[in-house]
């Protein structure tokens, strides 16, 4: 795990300049799969550790992949509901919507790292007064509430870009 998170704080830190690396599908695969990977063990070995409950090791474990995951899934469910293909390549993800607000990649980039800990510190202070399970329930809607609501914003403001456009041509 040094080693890894070594090789990413390198890579983000390159990244803060000018010069980009990308990381592609096939690294933010292997990263993903090393990181629930990592969240499964921290899971199981919570069972043995006198300093982690299992619920408290969920709750962390959830919170930290609340975002990606939550943000996937209701990119895929508006794709379909759409009748597009789930792995269709669109800009709905909550990077873009950051974006379309004007918000540069780095903004946006720190915006969601920190949504990230505020949404797993709820998740925690939520579990410890109305059980894990509702906890996770609560913020997963939050977010969804908070992404569904910005998304329906940047609907908007395409549908006025496109009118404007339409209104320009006459």
């Amino acid at each position: 795990m040094v080693s890894l998170v070594g090789s990413v704080i390198v890579f983000l830190i390159h990244n803060l300049g000018k010069k980009k690396i990308f990381l592609g599908d096939g690294g933010s695969l292997l990263l993903g799969f090393i990181l629930v990977s990592v969240g499964i063990r921290l899971i199981e070995s919570a069972n043995s550790n006198l300093i982690l409950e299992v619920n408290k090791t969920i709750s962390i474990v959830f919170g930290v992949f609340l975002i990606p995951v939550l943000d996937s899934i209701r990119v895929y469910w508006s794709r379909m509901q759409e009748g597009f293909s789930p792995l269709r390549a669109d800009k709905r993800h909550i990077h873009h919507i950051f974006l379309f607000f004007k918000l540069s990649h780095k903004t946006a980039s720190t915006a969601i790292a920190i949504g990230s800990v505020l949404l797993s510190d709820l998740l925690i202070l939520l579990h410890q007064t109305y059980g894990l399970s509702s906890a996770i329930v609560l913020v997963s809607l939050l977010f969804l509430l908070i992404t569904s609501t910005l998304a329906a914003i940047k609907k908007l403001g395409d549908w006025r870009k496109k009118i404007r456009e339409l209104e320009n041509r006459d």
